[in-house]
């Protein structure tokens, strides 16, 4: 009888203490502990180089990576499996490019060819793996395909673009982003028009003949929404240009996402993050005189908020940019000094930018910071610093103070030169990878 009232009472206090646990995991505050799993070297044949990442489901994550005859790729289910082929084409591989949408949908993209490049893409699937690759820019010779991009919405429909160049010794005045959907519903890529003098794929027309000079493009970027939108941006001329794609009417038409101030600036570097509300934020670096700054201009789904500067410490270079659904961006920087990074967060509630944070001001030799925030809001930055490769996290509450992220947790200790990728899925887990300076790709999980 008197241990009745016992096991009453503890179970009481169990209860409350798993409910108060609850709550607080829900608001982040977890995050302090969270637990960086080994490093795994995925790759096992040489010359392996450029690993992107992403989380196809909530239980897989891909990682491919270029190698001078294939694109290869490893992926981690509750482990890591094999180093496997994806290409199917025994040839060259550039500017590898790979697009999740979390929901069983992946696409990876890439560059290879000989004389003449062309665009390459390859869909995975859970039960198949990669299908074999399909060429996207048979655009009949002559023109060189550059630097793609892709882009899934939550249907599983792609976006992927593209730079052309034509035969520059014919030609050296046509330069194009192409842009080719591919349509969820019939498991198939939008056919491509071929009409030179108007190309249908064709996102910027900025073909001159009267130019003597070819114009500056490169690396268009893409993302998507839930809903079958894309927004593709690149850089054209020293500044940044956008077009939109709206489902069901097309391409809207390109302009400028970048003002011209008429003081020489150049703008490069860009970023481009989406979510699934069409929501979205470009970032790129402003270079006026040698000086360097970081600018981010804001989608509200139905019109552009024209630039804020939001990174301005000590020459910021290389900027990173994340978002969740809910509408909050991060976005991170390293310096032109190498003496720490830069970060700053927006929040939607409140319409700002809470202010820049410069963390680890007195530690030389940090270099590409990448940052990533998952539906929480909870945000993690993983840097190179002389070489080896780490990682912070921070909580997710609306204090933003350099004391709210985790000391620097040393994840690998290498001769890294090239940038990390990372990836979170909704559960919070989280894959980071780089090239090791031998060409060997690692990765480490945590959650």
């Amino acid at each position: 009888m008197i241990m009745k009232p016992f096991i009453f009472l503890f179970t009481v206090v169990l209860l409350l203490l798993m409910i108060v646990s609850c709550g607080e995991n829900e608001l982040g505050e977890s995050l302090k502990d969270v637990e960086w799993g080994s490093v795994v070297k995925i790759s096992e044949y040489a010359n392996a180089q450029m690993p992107r990442v992403s989380w196809h489901n909530s239980e897989v994550a891909n990682v491919v990576w270029e190698r001078n005859d294939y694109v290869r790729y490893n992926y981690y289910q509750a482990g890591w499996n094999e180093d496997s082929e994806l290409s199917g084409f025994n040839q060259s591989s550039l500017s590898l490019q790979l697009a999740s949408n979390g929901n069983g949908t992946s696409f990876s993209v890439w560059a290879g060819g000989a004389t003449y490049s062309n665009i390459y893409a390859a869909k995975y699937s859970t039960s198949t793996g990669w299908n074999t690759a399909v060429v996207l820019s048979d655009d009949g010779g002559n023109f060189f395909d550059h630097t793609p991009d892709i882009a899934v919405d939550a249907e599983g429909n792609a976006m992927a673009v593209w730079y052309v160049t034509y035969d520059l010794l014919s030609d050296p005045n046509y330069h194009e982003v192409w842009g080719r959907r591919y349509d969820a519903s019939l498991d198939q890529w939008e056919a491509i028009d071929l009409t030179f003098q108007q190309p249908k794929p064709a996102i910027s027309n900025r073909y001159d003949g009267f130019v003597t000079t070819p114009l500056s493009f490169s690396e268009p970027k893409v993302a998507a929404d839930q809903e079958g939108n894309f927004i593709a941006v690149w850089r054209e001329n020293d500044h940044i240009w956008f077009n939109r794609y709206i489902l069901d009417s097309g391409w809207s038409g390109y302009q400028t996402v970048s003002n011209d101030t008429g003081y020489g600036e150049i703008d490069s570097k860009h970023k481009i993050v989406m979510n699934k509300g069409g929501e979205a934020f470009v970032v790129f670096n402003r270079e006026i005189s040698a000086n360097f700054t970081i600018k981010a201009v804001r989608f509200d789904g139905a019109a552009w908020i024209y630039e804020a500067t939001v990174l301005n410490t000590n020459e910021p270079s290389n900027p990173d940019v994340a978002m969740s659904d809910s509408g909050d961006a991060v976005v991170v920087s390293d310096l032109q000094s190498g003496m720490g990074f830069t970060i700053n967060r927006y929040q939607k509630s409140l319409n700002t930018w809470l202010g820049e944070l410069h963390l680890h001001s007195s530690v030389s030799n940090i270099s590409y910071p990448k940052v990533v925030m998952d539906e929480q809001g909870h945000i993690v930055v993983v840097w190179i610093q002389d070489g080896d490769i780490f990682g912070t996290v921070h909580e997710s509450n609306n204090t933003w103070e350099p004391d709210k992220f985790t000391d620097p947790y040393k994840i690998w200790s290498g001769s890294i030169n090239t940038e990390p990728y990372v990836a979170v899925n909704d559960n919070y887990q989280g894959i980071v990878t780089w090239e090791e300076s031998n060409s060997d790709i690692y990765a480490a999980y945590f959650q």
